[in-house]
């Protein structure tokens, strides 16, 4: 935060050169204000905005600063217009207290919106969060159903392998029966537990370990 007016601001409505008080702006640096309740206001702000807003480096904090400072100001100019005169109780010149609100108030609207302080921005970037949500939702609805396809197949692969085993049983004599490597119901019911049980549950596991915890996080 800066000391210096804008253009056209007359110097009189500047802090003191050698304030008593002083604010700590967002890059850490120290701010001179004109009285305490200056300072309540601008720390007010500042952490409201610190709470609301995810500043992640040194440019925006400084914005952020700029931010501070033209509300500042035209929290002063504002209590000024509203009485007719300063701190001190020296009238001020209504016109140029007018101006100098109008000048902070452009200055921190477009120091705002390059922040993407302003409600519409804040708007368009929930709704641009809602839709790469909504993507992100879509591809693991399909990742999903590409699992449950998968598991289907298997499924289905399983059963019929169980269904000739059974059927070839039952029409096959001992012989035929080791022949065909299963020699008794007890054999059928091993296959089921040591081949046919881990092969399914198998493809379930790949999809909780590999696609489905992601998603879960995600969400």
């Amino acid at each position: 935060m800066t000391s210096t007016a804008p253009p056209d601001v007359p110097a009189y409505y500047l802090a003191p050169t050698a304030p008593q008080i002083t604010v700590a702006t967002p890059t850490g640096s120290l701010s001179p204000v004109m009285n305490q309740g200056e300072a309540d206001y601008y720390n007010g702000q500042c952490q409201s905005y610190m709470s609301q807003f995810l500043f992640t480096n040194v440019a925006d904090l400084a914005d952020l600063s700029r931010v501070l400072f033209y509300e500042l100001q035209m929290h002063r100019m504002s209590h000024w217009a509203a009485t007719g005169t300063d701190y001190d109780g020296v009238p001020i010149d209504p016109t140029q207290t007018r101006r100098a609100i109008k000048e902070y108030g452009d200055s921190l609207s477009k120091v705002k919106n390059d922040l993407g302080m302003t409600k519409s921005q804040r708007d368009k970037e929930k709704e641009q969060d809602t839709g790469a949500y909504l993507v992100r939702l879509k591809r693991r609805a399909r990742e999903f159903g590409i699992h449950r396809e998968t598991q289907l197949r298997k499924a289905l692969q399983l059963m019929n392998d169980l269904n000739y085993i059974v059927g070839s049983y039952d029409r096959s004599d001992q012989v035929e029966r080791d022949k065909l490597g299963f020699s008794s119901e007890h054999e059928i019911l091993e296959w089921i537990r040591q081949s046919m049980l881990p092969e399914f549950i198998a493809v379930d596991d790949h999809f909780r370990k590999n696609a489905q915890s992601f998603w879960l996080q995600e969400l």
